[in-house]
């Protein structure tokens, strides 16, 4: 007789499930938006190398507007 239960009302359930469902889906776009982001450098990096740009590339490595002039210069948007 020591154990206490709790009841849950359907929209404490309700409620319970959409904060689930929206952390997951969170984890889901945070996992494609680093997908994306490595995606896109990757390709930046293989366009600068095979131009010879090395400067740039490292630059890229540290400069995020520069990074982003250049991926909008150089790599394709990715196709869903």
């Amino acid at each position: 007789m020591g154990k206490v239960w709790s009841v849950s009302t359907i929209e404490e359930n309700d409620a319970r499930r959409q904060r689930i469902g929206l952390r997951l889906a969170r984890q889901e776009g945070l996992t494609q938006g680093i997908e994306m982001g490595e995606n896109q450098f990757a390709a930046l990096a293989e366009r600068l190398l095979a131009q010879g740009r090395l400067d740039d590339l490292q630059r890229a490595t540290q400069d995020r507007g520069f990074r982003a002039t250049l991926i909008k210069e150089l790599v394709p948007p990715a196709q869903d």
